[in-house]
């Protein structure tokens, strides 16, 4: 059966600040890339990019929150192409802009 082993999620994880592609991760798990995302979305609910982004999303507000790390810094460790980017897809999940939410989340 197919389960997402913990390695995969570490993987994940440990890899969250590079790069990722389907490939990379389904090569990694053992996977061929077409079966993994057809997987992967049955058991998560969303397809592997979603939940990259979602996940860089939860580290970027933990760092807001708990860190003075600047904007760039925040979004180069997370590997946006650019602020404006980081900053528009952190925008869209959270319904405010990273500097608004670092001064209420506080």
């Amino acid at each position: 059966g197919f389960s997402m082993e913990q390695d995969c999620m570490e993987y994940i994880y440990n890899n969250i600040g590079e790069k990722l592609t389907l490939e990379d991760v389904a090569k990694h798990c053992g996977y061929n890339p077409a079966y993994f995302s057809r997987k992967f979305k049955q058991m998560y609910g969303v397809n592997l990019n979603k939940f990259i982004l979602t996940l860089r999303m939860d580290i970027a507000a933990e760092e807001l929150r708990t860190t003075d790390k600047t904007l760039v810094e925040i979004s180069e460790e997370l590997c946006f192409a650019s602020q404006s980017h980081f900053q528009n897809v952190f925008k869209n999940t959270y319904h405010m802009t990273p500097r608004a939410y670092r001064k209420v989340a506080v």
